[in-house]
This record gives structure tokens, sequence and C-alpha cells, in this order.
């Protein structure tokens, strides 16, 4: 697992400062879509636009619903959940922070990862995470008989992202806010996975931390998968 930048350190390592396709137009399509859903939101609430904003912004109809078995008052509010909302919702963000802090991870730790596997299995690898991540934090509170949160953000995606960044360069250090420490980034991954196994069992914190999971776990099946298989993910 070689780091072809020289170095341990997360620092001046991008070639020629050019993203890589996938990274480019993900980050420009979150961006988009965050400020067109904040102008049709706008619009929506003085009556204008508003079939078009139910359609393609509503939460009901962009973000993943509640279960009728666990939550029926809110189940008949957000209805079933529709095939595409498992994709659509990785592009729906609560807030500008929301969105910035996932396309900064996203930068962070899927450049090199794109430019190590290509921009084919790259784009792969997030939707499939995405998608993992909203099965896993659709299943687990119905396992459990909890009541679930309304999943928004590309938040599962980027920790299959950072899940790769780990196992592709596990001693690069990476700063761990809030105690501003330098550590491997096999260990920051191992600390991420811990908070949010705890965050996500205690509960109440109204954040979807079983997409984040269900990421890094539809991602590492599939990195296996694939070296078993054909190999050609380069570490």
């Amino acid at each position: 697992m070689e780091n072809r930048y020289g170095g341990d350190s997360f620092g001046l390592r991008r070639r020629r400062g050019v993203l890589p396709k996938a990274i480019k137009y993900l980050l420009i399509a979150n961006v988009a879509l965050f400020a067109a859903d904040w102008i049709a939101t706008y619009f929506a609430s003085h009556g204008v636009f508003s079939p078009v904003y139910w359609w393609l912004f509503d939460p009901r109809q962009g973000a993943l619903p509640l279960h009728p078995n666990i939550n029926p008052e809110l189940a008949r509010t957000y209805g079933f959940l529709k095939p595409w909302q498992l994709v659509t919702y990785m592009f729906v963000h609560g807030s500008i922070g929301h969105v910035g802090i996932n396309m900064f991870m996203l930068w962070m730790f899927g450049v090199e990862v794109e430019e190590r596997w290509g921009t084919r299995h790259f784009t792969t690898y997030y939707f499939l995470c995405g998608i993992g991540g909203a099965v896993l934090q659709i299943l687990v509170p119905m396992l459990r008989g909890t009541a679930p949160v309304t999943v928004v953000g590309a938040s599962g995606a980027v920790a299959g992202a950072l899940l790769a960044y780990g196992l592709m360069f596990p001693n690069r250090r990476l700063v761990l806010f809030p105690i501003f420490i330098p550590i491997p980034a096999k260990w920051f991954v191992v600390i991420y996975v811990a908070v949010e196994l705890f965050r996500g069992l205690r509960g109440g914190t109204g954040i979807a931390h079983f997409a984040h999971l269900g990421g890094m776990l539809f991602g590492y099946l599939y990195i296996r998968h694939q070296q078993r298989k054909r190999r050609f993910l380069r570490f």
C-alpha cells in the first residue's frame, strides 16, 4: 500500500490541481441541487412553482421515508419507499453545513481513490455505498423496533470513500476533529466506526448513523468481492 505522492501525511499532493471527473461532477451536482432546493423551497413557500417543488425537492419525494409498521402517523405523511429514493436521497441536504462537510470529505478522501481506481469503478463504488447506507438505515430500526429518522445526504457514500482511503493509505496521518492530533488513517476509520456505532445504538441524535455504517459495510464487501473476482482495485 504505497504512497505515490511521497511521505505519510495529508498535504500538497493534488496533481496539477485538476479534479478527477466523478468527484468534479458529484461536487457540482450536490451543490447545484442544494441551491436549487433552497430556491424551490423559497418559491414554494410563496405558492409559486409548487408542483415542481413537490416532485423534485419535497422531502417526501427526495428522502427516505419512515416505515409504516414503526410509525404509522409519519408513514401516512411520507408514504412508502419509492425505488428512486435510494439514489435521490444522496443529493438532498438539510443545511449549508451539511452539504459543505460532506463535499469537503468527498474531496479530501475521494480524489486519490478515484485517481487510483478510475472514474468508472469509483462511481460504481460511490453509489453502491450510498444505496447500501440507505438499506442498512431502513433495516436496523425495523429489526430493533425503534423509531427511524428520515435519511438525507451523501454521508453514506462519503463514508465509503473514507473507508477506501483508509485501506489505501493506512499510515497516512489525518487530523481528527476536535482533538487536532495527527493519527494514521486506519485508526481514523476505526474511531469513526466506533463513534457511529455507539451513537447509532444509543439513538436520540436525529442522525442516520447506520447509513454511514452501511456505506462502509457495503463498500468493504464490494472491495473484497472485486479483489477476489477481478483484482482491479489497486492499493
